[in-house]
């Protein structure tokens, strides 16, 4: 990834996503642009870019530019923004489990944006602290595996992490069988093909079917995740959650970040 996009309103909110962001963007060795709401006034821009100057150190690694806009944030504006200055990946914050935060963030909803956008979002919870990834979780849909899994290991590839992909069962109906399917011989295939040995396959059981979200939370419990990968896919089984209210569904019931990819 090159670049990394930051909306910020100068709330904490974003304050926290601008954390997640400056520490990932030191990983990635990436450019960050970050782009304000509405024109502040040149005392908070000033703030920010203290504040910016502060997290990243003499010592970084990576550019820092900064973007106005005279609208409010919405999925429409920042898929222009995307485009013009060819965006690899959005961090925002999110008010997550904390209901007593504004849902509304920038104008719209970070989960509108994350439904809608360009490239992958990356949505950071309020109360989420800490800046590092160590394991990433791909709750994946096996019928699309091969489709979907590209950028996922790619990202993880960059990151030097091991990805650990999942699937809920039990689901009905199962129109591609995948309870069935090989799927220790896929996950070798794709190490084969994008030459990645870390990565890994497991299942997450639940006692009814369709309990996707229930599977998804104890999978996280379970294996210690510090970042949810979901595909957003129309074609998937996986794709009900991906509208608004899901959205902010899976947002409110995680503590950790949740990145988005968009559907092909």
């Amino acid at each position: 990834m090159k670049k990394i996009l930051i909306p910020t309103d100068f709330t904490s909110l974003a304050n926290n996503a601008l954390n997640y962001s400056l520490a990932l963007a030191s990983i990635l060795k990436c450019e960050v642009i970050i782009l304000h709401a509405d024109q502040p006034n040149p005392k908070a821009l000033s703030a920010l870019m203290e504040e910016v100057n502060s997290i990243a150190g003499a010592a970084r690694n990576y550019t820092i530019t900064y973007l106005t806009t005279p609208k409010q944030f919405s999925s429409i504006i920042i898929n222009e923004l995307v485009v013009k200055n060819k965006i690899d990946l959005i961090v925002m914050g999110t008010s997550g489990q904390d209901l007593s935060l504004e849902k509304e963030l920038f104008g719209t909803n970070a989960a509108d944006i994350a439904e809608h956008a360009r490239c992958p979002v990356i949505c950071v919870p309020a109360s989420y602290t800490h800046a590092g990834i160590k394991k990433i979780a791909f709750a994946a849909d096996l019928n699309f595996i091969n489709k979907q899994a590209a950028p996922v290991i790619n990202f993880a590839k960059e990151l030097s992490l091991p990805l650990h992909l999942f699937h809920v069962v039990p689901v009905f109906p199962d129109l591609g069988d995948t309870e069935k399917m090989n799927v220790n011989a896929r996950t070798d295939q794709l190490k084969i093909k994008h030459n990645y040995s870390e990565i890994y396959y497991a299942v997450e059981t639940t006692k009814h079917d369709n309990e996707i979200l229930k599977g998804i939370i104890a999978f996280i419990s379970h294996n210690e995740a510090d970042l949810l990968v979901m595909f957003h896919d129309h074609l998937s089984a996986l794709d009900e959650f991906f509208n608004k209210s899901n959205v902010e569904k899976v947002l409110s019931h995680i503590q950790i970040p949740l990145m988005v990819f968009p559907q092909n």
